[in-house]
């Protein structure tokens, strides 16, 4: 998958600005919360990218799961962006559409991704994470899951 031509969406362009304006206040020295700042930037756009793909989804269903240094909130300026897709079945084939709508806009921002997409019987044989590390979760729509919460 590479970059693609088309324009941003309308998330994207406002995680593009609001990336932008926290790069700025960094190079002018105001690093406080920058890393919990960028990460709920992001937060924000995977929110607002979900309600422009409403309708369009796969009826699977899935969650979005914020991974590495993006779970913890601790994005930094150059860091990459790891998520993770989930169903709750069997991945569908139109997994390949939902990664290409929610991460492309991400990449055509130059923004550097690490995404996995797994069904819940392949990620529950990982090993037992501690609880407490769980990443935040987002679901588009009902699914009776329970996960920790981002608390910010």
């Amino acid at each position: 998958m590479g970059r693609d031509a088309e324009a941003p969406s309308p998330a994207a362009a406002a995680l593009g600005v609001e990336r932008s304006a926290l790069l700025n206040e960094a190079r002018a020295g105001n690093l406080d919360g920058f890393p919990a700042r960028l990460s709920a930037a992001v937060d924000r756009y995977f929110r607002a990218r979900f309600a422009e793909l409403a309708g369009t989804l796969p009826a699977a269903p899935f969650c979005l799961l914020a991974v590495g240094g993006y779970g913890r909130s601790e994005l930094c300026p150059h860091s990459d962006i790891d998520c993770l897709v989930l169903f709750s079945g069997s991945v569908p084939r139109r997994a390949l559409e939902l990664v290409r709508a929610l991460f492309h806009p991400l990449w055509n921002l130059g923004l550097d991704l690490g995404q996995g997409v797994r069904s819940l019987a392949t990620a529950c044989r990982w090993p037992a994470p501690n609880p407490r590390s769980w990443p935040p979760c987002w679901t588009p729509g009902p699914w009776p899951v329970t996960l920790h919460q981002r608390k910010n």
